[in-house]
């Protein structure tokens, strides 16, 4: 069911991080990926980077046994939380070897008030379509975020890709120049509310308006479906570019990593 309520359509800005991340993993099913009882989930897949070995949205009583066995991966890892009631207990993941967890703003637009945006010349916006070839889509991505190639294939798999309905749940873009995928994005529609992940350009592409393109033009398929709110997790390089599309905070999620 699509949201229209603005409010409680923001109020899902930081637990949709959990939810796309269980939509993405369900798809790929990676060894070490466990749905938790309480709703979060935990995977721990041995490769070098914390996206790849982290716990989201634990409960209180689930902390400890994920905290203890990420850290026994030996691995990059982190403890994700987005939602208020984690606070009375997410500072006791120093115990276990982490860091203070930090925030990350969690924002929110209202998609009738997106501001517009556009292609820079030279440029061109695709959908990634269901039977194409998905490496390059990859390839930018791994570059973007400076994450290991398998990592990409296991948070953007295209396994159980329908025929490349408007409506999926989940669906990738990307700007090509020059027949080279040089800026990825991904929406995923999901808790009545639809969420950017994955917005990233190559650095000799950046600053053209590439991120917030991919961004906006997303969302604005979203709107043409009838969603009404979008959300989104800000890293400090994409905050401004989010801001100026209209984007406001309107929560924080925390996160606590473990580097060995």
């Amino acid at each position: 069911m699509i949201i229209e309520d603005q409010d409680a359509g923001s109020a899902l800005a930081a637990p949709h991080y959990g939810t796309a991340f269980r939509i993405l993993l369900e798809r790929s099913r990676p060894a070490g990926y466990t749905p938790l009882a309480s709703g979060g989930l935990m995977v721990i897949t041995g490769l070098p980077h914390p996206l790849a070995n982290m716990a989201i949205d634990p409960s209180a009583d689930e902390l400890e046994p994920c905290a203890k066995a990420l850290g026994a991966s030996g691995c990059p890892s982190m403890l994700v939380f987005t939602t208020h009631d984690a606070a009375a207990y997410e500072a006791e993941v120093t115990r276990f070897g982490f860091s203070e967890p930090s925030k990350t703003p969690a924002m929110a637009v209202d998609l009738a008030e997106l501001n517009q945006t556009a292609m820079p010349d030279g440029y061109t916006f695709h959908r990634l379509m269901p039977g194409q070839d998905a490496r390059p889509w990859m390839r930018a991505a791994e570059e973007s975020f400076q994450v290991p190639y398998a990592v990409c294939e296991i948070l953007c798999s295209f396994e159980g890709e329908s025929e490349g309905r408007p409506d999926d749940d989940v669906q990738f873009f990307m700007a090509i120049c020059e027949d080279e995928v040089v800026a990825v994005s991904a929406l995923v529609l999901a808790d009545g509310v639809a969420g950017m992940y994955c917005v990233g350009t190559l650095p000799d592409h950046r600053g053209k308006g590439l991120g917030a393109h991919l961004t906006a033009e997303p969302l604005r398929l979203a709107r043409n479906l009838g969603y009404r709110v979008g959300v989104l997790q800000a890293s400090k390089l994409g905050y401004p570019v989010y801001e100026r599309l209209g984007f406001r905070t309107v929560a924080s999620m925390r996160i606590a990593t473990r580097m060995p």
